[in-house]
């Protein structure tokens, strides 16, 4: 439910001749594509700002946006130019489904822009598309989660339909991917599990229950469902996608991809920052076994000085009944840092019982010495 906004990339200057956004949208292999921003690569070279705007334009619309983020950047917040990366970057965060991330950056823009003007007309106009598209959004929702509901009550008076199920699954789907839903595929899961119960050989549940344990990394049933579905649909999309996405270079490369933003996104989330703290909590609705993702936001809130949400995040974790050694050892710090002395004890002491080497047992014991916690049970050991 990404926002339907066609919102094209501003340049700060006139485009050159040849028109290299266009021959990068009508190029029709990865070389000939490629060969274009290595072209705009070098213009960039220089101190020319205006041709760095470009090239990451130019980047944005071969699809590279992580890299075009990266390089709108790098330019300085008070040079002249700045404004046109703002803006574009703004566009990234749309297409990202960010909208409040989107209107705070246009509204920045728009303040520094004088009335009257045809790049603060166009920025307005942009805010009025985006709350036309938020609130379409919004009411896709509200449609969305009263069939849920209606659905729900049909499956607890034991009426409802093999169709109505499979609705059920791709509503949760489309739900969960909506910041803020409170909807993880877990969710999924168990609409597919539903979907499964009501009719074992039915091939659409199948792929439903396949996509649901594959996403939540339910490795134990992954095999036999799989092995089920290749018997009762073997031209089935979903075991398609999965033969080429271990074969395919380009799908490595999407996956590389992903790995890269995702720790990106814990680095800063670590450091405090709130987009990739909401970026993080959206990828959790989708992998909500992401222990990395949950400690790198029990940093940030600590970081930051929220002590409340440090505490409910550490809460949190040390409830999941299949953490491990790496999830005990960091609540254990942040309860010490916390006062809570006694659960952090607990955690360093359950951190070393779990762990599976020596190398960990020694980061146990180091972290306890960072803290300055007690002589610990596992320091004797």
């Amino acid at each position: 439910m990404a926002a339907a906004l066609n919102w094209t990339w501003l340049l700060s200057g006139p485009e050159p001749s040849g028109s290299p956004l266009a021959a990068i949208q009508a190029s029709t292999s990865t070389r000939e594509r490629d060969q274009v921003l290595d072209g705009l690569a070098e213009q960039a070279l220089g101190d020319d700002l205006s041709a760095l705007n470009l090239y990451a334009a130019g980047l944005a619309c071969a699809g590279y946006i992580d890299r075009a983020r990266e390089v709108w950047g790098r330019v300085p917040e008070d040079a002249p130019e700045a404004i046109w990366a703002a803006i574009n970057l703004a566009t990234c965060q749309m297409r990202d489904g960010q909208f409040d991330a989107t209107a705070r950056m246009l509204l920045e823009c728009q303040g520094r822009i004088e009335e009257g003007t045809a790049l603060r007309q166009l920025i307005e106009r942009r805010l009025g598309e985006l709350g036309e598209a938020w609130a379409r959004r919004e009411r896709e929702r509200r449609l969305m989660e009263l069939r849920s509901a209606a659905i729900r009550e049909r499956i607890e008076r034991g009426l409802v339909y093999l169709e109505e199920l499979k609705d059920l699954v791709r509503i949760v789907g489309r739900l969960m991917q909506i910041p803020d839903s409170g909807l993880t595929s877990r969710d999924v899961l168990a609409a597919a599990e539903l979907v499964h119960a009501s009719a074992p050989a039915d091939p659409e549940g199948l792929e439903f229950l396949a996509l649901g344990l594959l996403t939540c990394e339910e490795h134990d049933r992954i095999p036999e469902v799989l092995l089920e579905l290749e018997q009762k649909a073997p031209h089935s999309q979903i075991l398609a996608q999965l033969r080429k996405s271990r074969t395919e270079p380009d799908n490595k490369k999407g996956v590389a991809k992903y790995l890269t933003s995702r720790k990106e996104a814990i680095d800063k989330a670590t450091e405090g920052d709130l987009e990739a703290e909401a970026e993080l909590r959206f990828g959790l609705q989708i992998f909500p076994n992401d222990v990395e993702a949950r400690v790198a936001l029990l940093f940030g809130a600590f970081n930051r000085g929220d002590l409340l949400e440090t505490r409910h995040i550490a809460d949190e974790l040390a409830a999941d009944s299949a953490a491990g050694y790496y999830t005990h050892v960091h609540v254990a710090q942040f309860y010490w840092h916390l006062g809570e002395h006694d659960a952090a004890k607990h955690h360093f002491l359950t951190a070393f019982r779990l762990a599976e080497n020596e190398a960990d047992r020694d980061s146990v014991r180091e972290a306890i010495r960072a803290v300055g916690a007690w002589k610990s049970e596992a320091d004797d050991s």
